[in-house]
């Protein structure tokens, strides 16, 4: 088989790579300019891409066949060295040595069959390198499925299952053992047999952040929001909140209605703020008993305290329903409420206060 070599500084590697099933599709959208957006932002102008394509190969483990063949010339020089001896003393220790010798003969004959045997089976179709040199990142242009997994390299021939220079998955259970190379994905241009290896996990990572961003930005400018850009982010803004374009978008619901997705968001906090307008007045009623608490303390008239339970139960009723719309968006920072105020802050303290003196 042709060797097809990549070079890498110093060092070269031949990349042959096992050929797997497509599994589940991951497409990403890419152009020059968003290749060299990425590649700048990531400071990537080192990475190599390589186009790969497919071949058969075959496989046998190296180095067993030679070794057999080292036995068998041992056995052959002790079988002529013994031959005198075939008909003496069976129990002479030269005699001995010519049978063990006809023996190994013929059972190296048998291995060695059987290995030539297996050489002409094992043969399977793999991924390699070609041609020879990288190419550059702006090359590329389109849309690509990410293929499924990670592959690692062999640097060396493993326990009979995988050649030297071999990609795999299956590679993984060796990694810790040494003898094998960092984990890698391959792209495959959409509907074509355009292959490629992609020797950097950020730029996939970044042009997948851009794919989606870009899917994104469309879908918005669709059902009329226009993002801009604040920062280093982008946002747009609804009639309520203000969202960062982020991970967070990439759900199931944004993507089958994303109109309906932002209507919810704001009919959410639409009610959150009508719910925090009536915090006010139990704001005034649970700070007016902790001003006076403050002033009687144990002095305070048992009807007194008793009002006071019964207004701190009133306004923790309050707080679980704002509470229970706040829990659908608890850890998601990039929405921003438009209208800053420090209501529900001063509500949250008169509550948490009046418990804590209560024993609520």
């Amino acid at each position: 088989m042709k060797n097809y070599r990549i070079l890498f500084g110093r060092t070269s590697l031949l990349f042959v790579f096992s050929i797997f099933s497509l599994q589940a599709q991951q497409i990403i959208h890419i152009t020059p300019e968003i290749s060299e957006h990425v590649i700048a932002k990531n400071n990537l102008y080192d990475m190599q891409i390589f186009h790969v394509i497919k071949t058969e190969v075959e496989y046998h483990t190296a180095d067993t066949l030679p070794k057999t063949k080292k036995e068998y010339k041992w056995a052959i020089d002790n079988l002529e060295k013994y031959k005198s001896h075939k008909d003496g003393p069976t129990h002479s220790f030269a005699y001995i040595q010519y049978q063990d010798a006809l023996e190994d003969i013929e059972r190296i004959k048998k291995d060695i069959a059987q290995q030539i045997l297996s050489d002409q089976i094992l043969k399977r179709q793999t991924f390699i390198v070609d041609p020879p040199l990288s190419i550059t990142p702006i090359e590329l242009s389109g849309d690509f499925i990410i293929l499924p997994d990670e592959y690692v390299v062999a640097l060396q021939d493993i326990d009979g299952k995988f050649v030297k220079n071999e990609v795999s998955s299956e590679l993984r259970g060796y990694y810790n053992m040494g003898g094998v190379s960092d984990y890698y994905n391959m792209i495959q241009k959409d509907g074509t047999e355009e292959y490629y290896f992609i020797m950097s996990k950020k730029y996939l990572t970044g042009i997948n952040s851009e794919t989606k961003l870009n899917g994104l930005i469309d879908s918005l400018n669709k059902i009329g929001y226009k993002p801009y850009q604040d920062g280093e982010y982008m946002y747009i803004k609804t009639k309520t909140v203000k969202i960062q374009l982020n991970s967070n978008l990439y759900n199931r619901e944004f993507i089958e209605n994303p109109k309906n997705y932002i209507s919810s968001i704001d009919n959410d906090y639409i009610k959150i703020d009508g719910l925090i307008k009536q915090t006010v007045t139990h704001s005034q009623t649970l700070d007016k008993y902790l001003s006076t608490y403050n002033i009687q303390r144990s002095n305070m008239p048992t009807s007194t305290i008793n009002l006071w339970r019964t207004a701190t139960t009133n306004a923790q009723i309050l707080l679980n329903k704002i509470m229970k719309i706040n829990e659908k968006y608890a850890g998601d920072y990039s929405i921003i409420t438009l209208e800053k105020s420090t209501t529900y802050e001063t509500f949250l303290d008169n509550v948490l206060a009046s418990k804590g003196v209560l024993g609520m």
